[in-house]
């Protein structure tokens, strides 16, 4: 259907490969450690994985588009932007609508902490 989001769930999360995202924790996570490091670290690979950078760069990682440059994403949007942004994208990008819920708020707590 011409100008409907593809579905994430057709380009499937890959758990291994050479993608990886070179970005640190922020100092509070890491210092917090815990769930919080946990879901960031675990975002990081689903996001580095999932094929996000094929569209967007985060630090020196991916490419420069066709979508926004997500450094630092969570200093522009809130977390439930960031998850809506996720679910009902605008198109070409695909939705994360069928993610597992875990898998996705993984996703989106690794975002949300992209801070300057």
């Amino acid at each position: 259907m011409a100008g409907t989001a593809l579905s994430v769930a057709a380009l499937p999360i890959i758990e291994s490969g050479p993608t990886v995202i070179e970005v640190s924790a922020p100092p509070a996570v890491r210092t917090a450690g815990g769930r919080r490091l946990a879901q960031f670290e675990a975002g990081r690979k689903l996001v580095a994985r999932s094929g996000c950078l094929a569209c967007h760069r985060i630090g020196d990682s991916g490419n420069r588009g066709p979508g926004p440059d997500l450094t630092h994403v969570g200093s522009v949007l809130s977390r439930a932007r960031i998850e809506r942004s996720l679910v009902r994208p605008t198109a070409p990008m695909p939705s994360f609508k069928h993610v597992p819920r875990a898998k996705l708020r993984d996703i989106v707590v690794f975002l949300s902490l992209l801070r300057r």
